[in-house]
């Protein structure tokens, strides 16, 4: 397993690699292009890059030496990155741009267009819906005694007694991972300011959301797939768990080829949200003023939550159940 868990520290690495000058930003904080340029600029990007792939390459080294390291060190690696982020941020603070005002916007000019983008939601919940009743239907056929997970060979090691808290569990938590990804696709599609049409802006929204879609129906295809486990008489192939792994990587991956990409065009889309309601060193969003569910990040790629819109709740709903059920359904 040594080799994917380096994969992932890597690719890990690579994430962060590239947050610094985003967006027409220095650690997401608008500043000038002659600031971003400077000798001190660049110095900064420098010193931040060079310690995060120290600090990769150390977890690397401890998962090297046994790899059931990899949680650990996955979360340290974040845990520093953010760390790293932040106080870089803080550094770049005294370059900031002037804003005299809050700025809001309307939610006018041009919106991504993703024809049939609803049914990215309804076929993935629509096809474990349907695995649950076809389990339903084929209850007796389900062994008293059944896989409950497994490794990355596609091996079981771990079983667990019939009930309808294991046998329909993983289908309830693969609706409200769903569900989540559609509110958030739907936030992209409808809650976002605006843009000018055919601007790189306008093409890193329709790609978050595009993103987010396929990522639903790969999950669908996933949970329906692993929801019928119980009355497969053999485990699942281990290419199929490679299949379903190494597609999701290549469409991430994919993904952050191309922000990056865009976000070295020349776009001059304005930010529209003032340091002042950027809270947790950048990383959280709160505007009560303003009517964008989801905002352009400062830091990293994508989009995040406005967390003074009122819809933010059932956001922040929908992720602690997606973060908390596991521990009920699956202890």
């Amino acid at each position: 397993m040594n080799w994917i868990a380096m994969g992932v520290l890597l690719f890990l690495g690579g994430i962060f690699h590239f947050p610094p000058q985003m967006s027409r930003k220095l650690f997401g904080v608008p500043v000038s292009a002659a600031v971003r340029e400077s000798e001190e600029g660049r110095g900064m990007v420098r010193r931040y890059q060079w310690a995060i792939w120290l600090f990769t390459a150390l977890a690397m080294g401890l998962v090297t030496v046994a790899d059931r390291w990899l949680p650990w060190a996955l979360v340290a690696q974040i845990a520093v990155a953010m760390a790293l982020l932040i106080r870089m941020r803080q550094q770049a603070l005294r370059f900031a741009l002037p804003s005299d005002r809050i700025h809001t916007t309307s939610l006018g000019l041009k919106a991504p267009e993703i024809p049939y983008a609803w049914l990215a939601t309804a076929i993935p919940v629509l096809l474990i819906a349907g695995t649950a009743l076809y389990l339903s239907q084929h209850w007796d056929q389900i062994p008293q005694r059944f896989p409950i997970h497994y490794n990355l060979w596609g091996e079981a090691d771990r079983w667990g007694q019939k009930s309808e808290k294991l046998v329909y569990g993983l289908l309830i938590f693969g609706v409200l991972l769903e569900g989540l990804l559609g509110f958030l696709a739907y936030g992209l599609i409808t809650g976002t300011r605006r843009v000018r049409p055919g601007s790189p802006s306008l093409k890193m929204l329709t790609a978050n959301a595009i993103l987010l879609l396929l990522i639903q129906l790969h999950l669908g295809v996933l949970f329906a797939y692993m929801g019928l486990q119980p009355l497969m008489a053999h485990s699942p192939a281990g290419w199929v768990s490679a299949l379903f792994i190494g597609v999701l990587f290549a469409l991430v991956a994919a993904f952050v080829i191309y922000m990056v990409k865009l976000q070295a065009a020349p776009d001059d889309s304005p930010d529209n949200t003032p340091d002042a309601t950027w809270r947790w060193g950048g990383m959280v969003y709160f505007n009560r003023e303003d009517p964008a569910l989801l905002v352009e990040r400062r830091l990293g790629i994508g989009y995040t939550v406005n967390f003074g819109h009122a819809l933010s709740w059932p956001f922040i709903g929908l992720v602690s159940l997606v973060t908390l059920l596991p521990m009920y359904l699956f202890r």
